[in-house]
């Protein structure tokens, strides 16, 4: 019996409009053999990129008003730092604040309680809005120095223009995410997608261990999941909340 492998929504009308400019005799035959298929997932390439576009113009939108800048991606190619040391990484895309707050809404304690962890931080987008919540603290990690600078800019700009933060005591470490020892403290850990499986596997043994070790609360926060299944593994976590780009997920008790 063959094992079902899991396809993205974006990737499979990637696909398919590839096909259509590489070879349309091909792509009708295809859509000839499998009509529903097709049918089902075209339409999510037109919805995939009017969500991208809106959180676009999110971005600039907040960078302009808050003089910060964490709206434009980068490639781990542009930036200096060893070839080797990308390899497993993923380029930094910011997050929306809508979908910040969408994910952080299924938290339900008290955060006055936890620590905020964001692992690949890149320029620190979700760092500035995590401030907005009432965290003990609020800390990225992140392994491209330049990336580093640039969080660090944002968050003194940001803090400065913000003096009603709910959480003052931001920081952004330049550490490998296989490196850095969590802190033993109650945890909403963010991860936006921040590298392959390669590194995943070894960070989520880490994670086990921390919590085995702790027995500290935990909460999981995983957008653009795509080593989910290394999660749900986990017998002591429970997903609280499942949707095509996000999981949280809740240590047991």
């Amino acid at each position: 019996m063959g094992i079902a492998r899991r396809v993205s929504v974006p990737a499979v009308a990637r696909r398919a409009f590839s096909l259509l400019r590489d070879d349309p005799a091909d792509a009708v035959r295809r859509f000839a053999r499998h009509p529903y298929y097709w049918l089902k997932h075209l339409p999510d390439r037109r919805r995939y990129r009017r969500e991208h576009a809106a959180v676009a113009s999110e971005n600039a939108a907040f960078d302009q008003r808050w003089g910060t800048d964490t709206a434009a991606p980068r490639t781990l190619g542009s930036l200096a730092i060893p070839e080797g040391a990308w390899a497993h990484g993923v380029q930094y895309e910011a997050v929306g604040e809508r979908d910040f707050a969408r994910a952080l809404a299924a938290v339900a304690d008290d955060l006055r309680a936890y620590s905020f962890v964001d692992i690949g931080a890149g320029k620190g987008k979700a760092l500035l809005l995590a401030a907005g919540y009432p965290f003990t603290r609020v800390v990225g990690v992140e392994f491209a120095p330049e990336l580093v600078r640039i969080a660090e800019a944002n968050i003194g700009a940001y803090m400065r223009a913000r003096p009603d933060l709910a959480c003052r005591d931001i920081d952004v470490v330049c550490a490998d995410a296989l490196a850095y020892a969590l802190p033993e403290a109650p945890l909403v850990l963010y991860l936006f997608n921040p590298f392959d499986e390669a590194v995943m596997r070894p960070f989520v043994d880490r994670l086990r261990s921390w919590r085995e070790r702790t027995g500290l609360p935990l909460w999981v926060l995983y957008v653009n999941p795509q080593c989910r299944h290394l999660f749900d593994a986990l017998p002591w976590l429970d997903r609280v909340r499942d949707e095509r780009a996000l999981v949280v997920y809740r240590a047991r008790d």
